[in-house]
């Protein structure tokens, strides 16, 4: 019984396939079904998928050949043949999805991918890991509920990092389907996406895998400070070729900093400074090791968290042209009326994000001690919230020879 219980738990901290996703009670199900003897997927090359296309193509309208062609030359497995089979034969249905980097999720995102023809470089290749997928087409028909099943495995290795994945209904009857399986509407904070968009996002109880675990934390000591330094001297510095004072301008010790971790190991970082109505987000950087993992996303995530909760709307920031789309997938956009600028040698151009502070942002209304609390940890219980004169017994007589007193009253705290 008690292997029994662990091996559970085991299973629900790491959740594979659907679980990982916040897919419907129904797909889960699907998940655990036997799998109908002699199904499975497998890929082929572009010009051994004439005579299924050309089925499918009676039915709906798809992608051109070229299209088809172009994004299995980057992504192999994008397209996979689902073999049912039935009494006479074998039928073959087909799933092709577009595993999406970065600008492709952006572009997705603010309608200017052509999902019927996406430029390949918007495309991830088979070593890279996926910003989103975009289920491109399912096609089983009669028989896709046990065709459904089969798409848990390659889930796993389609997005070994959970993503968003998302989907359009081009018809009712897909529209009931999407439905079925979990699928929504986008809700974006700040994009104006396509009204027909649909997203079914990560689990939070999905992890990453073992070879990539990050972790973002605020950065408290020197010790952590020299981690960020190292970090930036080995991407700014290496690979933009900047001055040492361009890269360490000055501004290091009155801002605040985050780190980002994988695996024990200083990975990345990123910095925001505070002036009146406006954060500034800056000096994100990722190791070239780490570029294959999400911490790029932690890290930015957690800067506008941080700067949201301290009362922060209005957040600022220089983005290299060519990662706008990356920075578009937070709600940032460009100050248009403004033109790029240059610095360092490298174009830039200005980023704004407009937003709302949570309920519980940090202002004169929050109490006393939460204020005096580290930087980020509003929430614990900080070094004041424990009375240290416990621990001193001589502490009060102390505070009592060398301070003054207020009227007749001593200015020593209650126990």
């Amino acid at each position: 019984m008690l292997h029994q219980n662990l091996e559970k738990q085991d299973q629900r901290a790491n959740p594979k396939g659907f679980e990982r996703f916040q897919f419907s009670e129904k797909m889960i199900r699907f998940q655990h079904r036997p799998k109908p003897k002699g199904a499975s997927l497998s890929t082929k090359m572009h010009s051994e998928l004439t005579d299924i296309l050309a089925r499918i193509r009676t039915a709906m309208p798809i992608a051109s050949d070229a299209a088809i062609s172009a994004v299995l030359a980057r992504h192999p497995k994008s397209v996979q043949i689902i073999h049912l089979p039935h009494s006479t034969g074998i039928d073959e249905g087909l799933f092709a999805y577009l595993p999406l980097n970065i600008a492709g999720h952006a572009r997705l995102l603010d309608g200017t991918l052509k999902t019927n023809a996406p430029e390949p470089e918007l495309i991830c290749g088979p070593s890279e890991v996926p910003s989103a997928l975009y289920i491109w087409l399912v096609f089983a028909p009669g028989r896709l509920g046990r065709a459904l099943g089969l798409l848990a495995d390659l889930l796993d290795e389609a997005a070994p990092m959970p993503c968003p994945i998302y989907s359009r209904a081009v018809n009712l009857h897909a529209a009931q389907l999407n439905d079925s399986l979990g699928f929504n509407a986008v809700q974006p904070r700040t994009l104006e996406c396509p009204s027909d968009l649909l997203v079914i996002l990560p689990t939070q109880a999905a992890v990453m895998p073992n070879s990539a675990r990050p972790s973002v934390h605020i950065v408290r000591d020197l010790g952590d400070f020299s981690k960020i330094i190292t970090v930036r001297a080995a991407t700014y510095v290496a690979e933009q070729f900047c001055h040492f004072d361009e890269e360490f301008d000055g501004n290091d010790l009155c801002a605040t900093h985050w780190l980002g971790v994988i695996d024990g190991d200083a990975a990345g970082c990123i910095r925001a400074r505070f002036f009146q109505g406006l954060a500034k987000i800056e000096r994100l950087a990722v190791r070239r090791e780490y570029r294959k993992s999400r911490l790029a996303f932690q890290l930015v995530r957690a800067a506008i968290d941080h700067c949201q909760r301290k009362g922060y709307t209005r957040l600022y920031g220089h983005s290299r042209l060519d990662l706008i789309p990356f920075w578009r997938v937070f709600g940032f956009r460009e100050m248009m009326d403004r033109p790029s600028l240059s610095f360092a040698d490298i174009r830039y151009a200005e980023m704004i994000f407009e937003g709302k502070a949570p309920k519980n942002a940090i202002s004169l209304e929050s109490d006393a001690m939460k204020i005096l609390r580290p930087e980020g940890a509003w929430d614990e219980a900080g070094p004041f919230d424990c009375p240290p004169i416990r621990s001193r017994p001589d502490r009060r007589g102390l505070i009592e020879c060398f301070t003054r007193r207020v009227g007749n009253q001593s200015i020593v705290g209650q126990l």
